[in-house]
């Protein structure tokens, strides 16, 4: 045990590949803290959706907020800027549609600094309002690489992975920090109100928070329980429980019932909701080491699967865990042991 921790030290303060050395900066990019605030109004003229977003990057951020990003299935009729920003358009390859600052003749710093905000973002859309992913991306110096060799350096790898909030995931936009907003909804999807609940028997051992937003971390064990609220939108029964997925990991229940009361005396406010509406409703049950929470990264955890024909989609906010030694360590082993960045 010794002896793997402290190769998981090593491999967080140095990564090598041939003859390379990688020194972090005390700054990433993904310390950031973004909240989306937004506004949605409908034009009976034009029957467009208009969407107004300011974006906020909170005290608690270490770095400013230097892009962003909307999930989007489909191109929007008009997209506008705030001031010092500028807009990208749709991203077809990635499905999004992306903000970036801009490098602008009076060399001002347009980025969102901590405690900052910027509104004038406008997404002009046929689609009426649903829940989506946001991504962003911050701000920062980027990892020194010392080579020992000149040949090393003609030859060596670049890709930063070594360094906790520089690397990147082989999925779409896995390496900036995600949050749920709202926005064109996705055709198709049928959103589902979720509740995070913490298991009590299993202390986890990297999170401290008991709030209704869960603290998280890489280094948290056992099990999390997650409600899924029925509704006249969503008949649990018919939701197929082999499709459901959990997190980054894309996690699988490892327990499954539908249920009409809440027993757990715990938490008065999930029973009380309940009460309130008569429906069946799942309890779901899920390892935490298979929900694969990122250090920095994730600011909310998502939920899919199918019912019935149409897609179900849940989002939970989660308060992210920051990238100290013991949690990117942990990642670091795993990317050793795979071989490939997460």
């Amino acid at each position: 045990m010794k002896k793997i921790f402290i190769m998981a030290i090593f491999i967080f303060s140095t990564f090598s590949f041939a003859s390379r050395t990688e020194v972090c900066p005390a700054i990433t990019p993904v310390m950031i803290s973004p909240k989306l605030d937004v506004k949605v109004s409908y034009d009976k003229k034009t029957k467009n959706y208009i969407y107004k977003y300011k974006l906020t990057n909170l005290f608690t951020a270490k770095a400013s907020i230097r892009k962003f990003s909307i999930e989007s299935l489909a191109p929007p009729v008009t997209i506008n800027t705030g001031k010092g920003w500028k807009s990208y358009g749709y991203i077809v390859e990635n499905r999004e549609i992306l903000w970036g600052h801009a490098y602008l003749p009076d060399q001002k710093d347009y980025t969102i600094q901590p405690g900052q905000n910027l509104d004038g973002f406008e997404i002009i859309s046929k689609s009426p309002p649903g829940p989506v992913r946001s991504y962003a991306d911050g701000d920062s110096e980027l990892p020194i690489i010392k080579f020992d060799t000149e040949e090393a350096a003609r030859n060596g790898d670049h890709e930063t992975i070594a360094c906790p909030g520089f690397y990147r995931d082989p999925d779409i936009n896995g390496g900036q920090v995600v949050i749920i907003t709202t926005g064109p909804s996705i055709p198709n999807r049928i959103e589902a109100k979720i509740r995070l609940k913490r298991i009590k028997e299993k202390k986890w051992k990297g999170s401290q928070s008991e709030d209704s937003d869960l603290e998280i971390s890489p280094l948290d064990s056992g099990k999390i329980q997650l409600i899924l609220f029925g509704d006249k939108d969503v008949d649990v029964s018919k939701i197929n429980l082999a499709s459901l997925e959990f997190g980054r990991g894309k996690a699988k229940p490892a327990k499954a019932e539908i249920i009409s009361e809440f027993k757990d005396d715990s938490d008065d406010e999930i029973k009380e909701h309940i009460k309130k509406i008569k429906n069946s409703h799942l309890l779901l049950e899920f390892n935490l080491q298979d929900v694969d929470v990122k250090c920095d990264i994730d600011h909310a955890l998502f939920l899919t699967g199918k019912i019935g024909p149409k897609d179900l989609f849940g989002a939970a906010k989660i308060k992210h865990v920051g990238c100290d030694k013991k949690t990117f360590s942990k990642e670091a082993k795993k990317i050793n042991e795979d071989g490939d960045s997460h």
